[in-house]
């Protein structure tokens, strides 16, 4: 009996070496026909198709490219309302550091006139001897 295992052993051991001729394949029996039927006749295997992976798989990915869809509508829109406030923030700014010099010359301007006034105020007190 030791034999015989080692002698079955050896052969599928030299049978995973060998090549295998495709002349002495032999080609799958075809089962004889019965008077069974399948339970599911091919207009109910069409109606089942939906609900194969890869088709309840499309409408998962079409239900989040709509959902998507929206959420970047809301996006855009938002992306549109801040340009939209930092453009007019930067248009502030600009005009305010464009208006700078005129507002510097307008105080320099006050402050030179109250100097003058004030010289000429202690000239005038100062020609004045009483």
């Amino acid at each position: 009996m030791n034999d015989d295992h080692n002698d079955t052993f050896s052969h599928s051991m030299h049978a995973s070496t060998s090549t295998v001729n495709l002349d002495d394949v032999q080609p799958a029996q075809v089962p004889h026909r019965t008077a069974l039927t399948p339970y599911l006749t091919l207009p109910h295997l069409l109606s089942l198709t939906w609900l194969a992976y890869p088709v309840i798989s499309l409408f998962f990915v079409a239900f989040r490219l709509i959902d998507s869809t929206s959420n970047a509508k809301d996006g855009v829109a938002d992306a549109k309302a801040n340009l939209l406030s930092s453009c007019l923030a930067a248009q502030r700014a600009a005009s305010s550091a464009a208006s700078m010099p005129r507002y510097l010359a307008i105080g320099s301007n006050e402050a030179i006139q109250a100097t003058v006034n004030a010289s000429m105020e202690a000239a005038r007190l100062t020609m004045i001897l009483r």
